[in-house]
């Protein structure tokens, strides 16, 4: 059997709601980023990391790249995002653009998948919240049980 994990980075809890349904569905080992940091997870057969967006970058990918390439974890890697916008293929590139550095986007390395959450405010913070209510988007009170 694979060895599967799955890696999620949340501020407002839809990542982690993403991550469970993940981890269920592939009999995988699920970690918060704050703990997985600490995990050794060059053994792994398949890595699975997902958070939210803000401003069209994966929260979190940044330093989760560096673990990738500390523990010779490419081509193990499955990526997505979650966000409070819906997808739309006019506006699906930016993340990943935001995100993957030309190389990686070239190379195709990271297989990606953006998920429709939405925004809990609640775990928002200070400079977070008063600027989201301002979104164009008007996803203001969605809840991911909405969106499915």
């Amino acid at each position: 059997m694979a060895d599967v994990v799955v890696v999620y980075n949340t501020v407002t809890g839809f990542a982690q709601t993403y991550g469970e349904w993940i981890a269920e569905d592939l009999g995988a080992r699920l970690y918060p980023w704050s703990q997985a940091k600490g995990v050794d997870l060059s053994g792994a057969d398949l890595v699975v990391y997902g958070a939210g967006v803000r401003m069209s970058r994966i929260r979190g990918f940044h330093e989760f790249r560096r673990k990738i390439k500390r523990e010779n974890l490419m081509g193990k890697v499955v990526v997505w995002a979650n966000g409070g916008t819906p997808v739309h293929p006019q506006r699906d590139w930016r993340v990943p653009a935001g995100t993957f550095t030309k190389k990686e986007l070239a190379s195709g390395c990271y297989p990606f998948f953006y998920f429709q959450g939405g925004v809990r405010y609640e775990g928002l913070s200070f400079p977070e919240k008063p600027c989201s209510k301002y979104s164009p988007s008007g996803f203001r009170d969605t809840d991911i049980a909405e969106s499915g």
